[in-house]
């Protein structure tokens, strides 16, 4: 399933797009569950936040993906799991 959110910190403004596969069960013995893919497929910059707090949006969309540190990269995949849990998608 295809997902996105829109991620925030003190200064930029991220769509984050994603993708959830729920791995298929095992059967209780000998195969043991497949585990859930959670991974995202894009990050893209849609703007920024100035001093002042008000919210400038570009007219385009920059791919970030690869520039992030791995600060924000783990807190975009801790936003992922609770917009899962919002979603509602691990039924």
């Amino acid at each position: 399933m295809k997902s996105s959110f829109i991620f925030e910190n003190d200064e930029f403004i991220l769509e984050v797009l994603y993708t959830y596969e729920k791995g298929m069960d095992g059967d209780g013995w000998l195969v043991p569950d497949d585990p859930d893919e959670l991974e995202y497929e894009k990050i893209n910059l849609i703007g920024k936040i100035e001093e002042d707090g008000s919210e400038t949006i570009f007219n385009m969309e920059i791919d970030v993906q690869y520039l992030l540190s791995n600060e924000i990269l783990d807190l975009i995949n801790d936003q992922m799991q609770l917009d899962l849990e919002e979603k509602d998608y691990f039924r």
